[in-house]
Order: C-alpha cells, then sequence, then structure tokens
C-alpha cells in the first residue's frame, strides 16, 4: 500500500499503539524490511487498455485506502462496474 499510496496520514498512525512500531510520528517507515520503491495505479494495469483500464484503475483506487471509512463496502465493491463487467 505504501509504494502506491505514500506514507499514512497521521490520522491512521493515531488508530494504533502499534503502528509505532513502523511508522514514526511524521510517517516515515521504520520497520524490519525496506518498503519498495513508490508505483503509480497506471503499474497495475497490465495488458489492460481504454475503458477496461480506466473502470479498473477506479475500482482499486476505491478499494485501496488507508482510512477504512473512506473505502467502498464489500457490497460496493462488489458491484462495481469492472467487477460486474459493464461500462462506467
Amino acid at each position: 500500500m505504501t509504494a502506491l499510496l505514500g506514507p499514512p496520514p497521521p490520522e491512521f498512525l493515531r488508530r494504533s499503539t502499534e503502528t509505532s512500531r513502523y511508522w514514526n510520528e511524521h510517517g516515515q517507515w521504520h520497520g524490519p524490511v525496506p518498503l519498495p520503491p513508490g508505483r503509480k495505479f497506471e503499474s497495475l494495469t497490465g495488458t489492460l487498455a481504454g475503458e477496461d483500464e480506466g473502470m479498473f484503475l477506479n475500482f482499486i483506487q476505491c478499494v485501496l485506502c488507508w482510512i477504512p471509512e473512506e473505502r467502498v463496502t464489500t457490497l460496493q465493491a462488489y458491484f462495481h462496474p469492472w467487477l460486474r463487467g459493464k461500462g462506467s
């Protein structure tokens, strides 16, 4: 997630005392293994193109969020156009 989203926001870090094992108060990683280099969501699309690529990227951005309340629900994800094979 960090490679795609960047460091977690302070709100995420404040939710658990365990985050201090991996992140400092500024959202910088200090965990036991190095983080992979940053990537863009577009690097996940593989051979997708056009509308399929756009819908896939939208789906991934809806489900991959640091703050759980910002994510779509499982039902919303299930009915996302990309999973249902429908245009946006």
